[in-house]
């Protein structure tokens, strides 16, 4: 069975949840349009997507009067999404958020580094997939739901968590880092 970069595969089991075969199956990585909901510490702030595809990359800069509020880069491959920056954080490897081939409820690990200005910081974490609904225009979609529970080794280690909603016709139509939030506008 194929990696992704950056994963070390540590449970991979049969499981009855939507099985990805190609990365045709994960569809568009950008959502459509420009309209979004983006919260952050619960406060709604009045944003629009910017999205770009070069190559691999993928980006999506959430703005306000043309000022980067926050942004997401992607990498999309034969091997699956990863997310290489989410937020102010680059991660080097980037880090698998689906890998091809992969069932809803498969589970891997990575290893690598928060890339800061001083020095690399040491991080890890546990990413975990299932099957999931997400609300969009009205109705419920399918998405298959990543979370990653990362650990980053300062001199007092921190853990924070992130989700990613991926759909077939919508691409990270959701997503969470921390208390930031980006989701279809309703």
């Amino acid at each position: 069975m194929a990696s992704v970069w950056g994963c070390d595969q540590v449970s991979i089991h049969e499981s009855n949840g939507t099985y990805l075969s190609s990365v045709q199956d994960i569809g568009r990585v950008c959502p459509p349009g420009n309209e979004t909901s983006f919260c952050v510490d619960g406060t709604v702030l009045p944003s629009k997507l910017s999205t770009t595809s070069k190559g691999s990359e993928r980006v999506i800069e959430i703005r306000d009067m043309d000022v980067t509020i926050e942004r997401e880069q992607y990498e999309v491959g034969s091997t699956g999404l990863l997310v290489r920056e989410a937020g102010d954080e680059v991660y080097d490897p980037p880090i698998g958020i689906i890998k091809i081939p992969m069932h809803a409820g498969d589970s891997w690990t990575w290893k690598g580094s928060l890339i800061s200005p001083a020095k690399p910081i040491p991080a890890e974490a546990k990413i975990t997939t299932e099957d999931a609904q997400v609300p969009y225009q009205g109705k419920s979609v399918h998405a298959v739901l990543t979370t990653v529970d990362l650990r980053i080794f300062l001199e007092t280690p921190r853990s924070r968590t992130m989700r990613f909603w991926v759909t077939k016709e919508f691409g990270i139509i959701k997503r969470e880092f921390g208390t930031s939030i980006r989701q279809p506008k309703e």
